[in-house]
């Protein structure tokens, strides 16, 4: 069996979900922000976790399918990030929900996840698969 090829394309998926995840939120703090009613703030969230769910699902896909040393704990983290947003977004039963849990849970996720965990995967893509332009092109 011949092993799968990792290319430039799954690199910009990635990153791309993490620019969509981003607007996503910025997009449902808006509707927050501006006192739209229940359902539409409802629709956003259930916008938010499809997309979270979506992406994750891929990476998580991606790392099995590429053999990834790190695949479950990597799993795991992102059960660790749902859980936060879960728990942040059950705060707009109380009216809890301010940008400050949003951008907290944000920073969190792109200082520690991001920059930590996706980079070592996109690193063991890189060394594996011999991908220097992706290497060069996306700061790792």
């Amino acid at each position: 069996m011949t092993e799968p090829q990792t290319t430039p394309d799954d690199f910009r998926l990635i990153e791309e979900d993490h620019v969509l995840f981003r607007r996503l939120v910025d997009r449902f703090q808006e509707t927050l922000n501006a006192g739209r009613p229940a359902d539409e703030i409802k629709e956003r969230q259930r916008a938010l976790i499809a997309h979270l769910d979506a992406h994750m699902g891929f990476e998580e896909q991606l790392m099995v399918e590429r053999s990834y040393p790190l695949a479950f704990s990597h799993a795991q983290e992102h059960k660790g990030f749902n859980d936060q947003v879960a728990a942040v977004l059950d705060g707009l039963k109380d009216g809890a929900v301010t940008r400050v849990n949003l951008d907290k849970l944000l920073l969190r996720v792109h200082e520690h996840h991001v920059k930590n965990h996706d980079m070592i995967f996109c690193r063991y893509l890189v060394d594996r698969y011999s991908l220097q332009e992706v290497a060069e092109g996306s700061g790792i």
